[in-house]
């Protein structure tokens, strides 16, 4: 027992925030091996994410994992899924159920999982946040939580992009600017988040009350 906590600390202190990234491979959904490095470069974030059909805390975790594909794939973002089912039907119908359009990995070994192993995980959902340069930005980051992280990577790479195109912000937001189709709590807590950004860098010079508004009609 000692041992294996031993194990997991070292496993956690490899793989926390400000480490870099650990490379693993696991077969998908048609057996063959996909690597995660396969994913992590140059302009993506890569969301390493253990989840399984059977675990009812992650299957109401996916609906904000839906949410934040839809908003940040088209500028990067990719979710790499680790399930820990050890029945392939109830893994697949999971995944055609909640409609997981990404990468999807898995060896059915229930928690003898070498991937999980790799990155301490004993819990899930349980995900890894991973940036362009292979660097572990964050660890288990659900809900809108997910969504401010991402928005605020997004928008560091927006002013690095300004910086290096000798552009006002304002220039680069129509091309940008991540289209929002959220219900609407979580949409003003979103749009709460971005105002107080893009305000501090003087992305918007209109009127607080009609940044929303604004917003929507940049991403049509």
């Amino acid at each position: 027992m000692r041992s294996c906590s031993k194990k997991m600390a070292a496993a956690l202190a490899r793989t926390e925030p400000g480490q870099k990234y650990v490379d693993i491979s696991v077969p998908d959904t048609a057996g063959m091996e996909l690597p995660l490095s396969r994913f992590v470069g140059e302009g993506k974030y890569v969301l390493l994410d253990f989840w399984a059909s059977w675990c009812p805390p992650c299957r109401a975790e996916i609906p904000n994992l839906v949410t934040a594909y839809k908003e940040f794939h088209s500028k990067g973002f990719e979710i790499y899924a680790v399930s820990l089912d050890k029945n392939r039907k109830a893994w697949l119908d999971g995944i055609k159920m909640f409609k997981m359009d990404w990468p999807q990995v898995g060896t059915l070994k229930f928690w003898e999982s070498a991937a999980a192993e790799t990155y301490g995980v004993r819990s899930i959902p349980s995900n890894v946040l991973i940036g362009p340069d292979g660097t572990i930005l964050a660890r288990n980051l659900m809900g809108s939580v997910l969504l401010q992280k991402l928005g605020n990577c997004w928008c560091r790479s927006l002013q690095k992009r300004c910086r290096f195109r000798k552009l006002r912000p304002c220039e680069l937001m129509r091309e940008s600017v991540p289209r929002i189709e959220m219900n609407v709590p979580d949409f003003r807590g979103f749009h709460k988040f971005l105002r107080k950004k893009f305000v501090r860098n003087n992305f918007f010079c209109l009127s607080l009350h009609s940044q929303r508004e604004r917003l929507r009609s940049l991403t049509e």
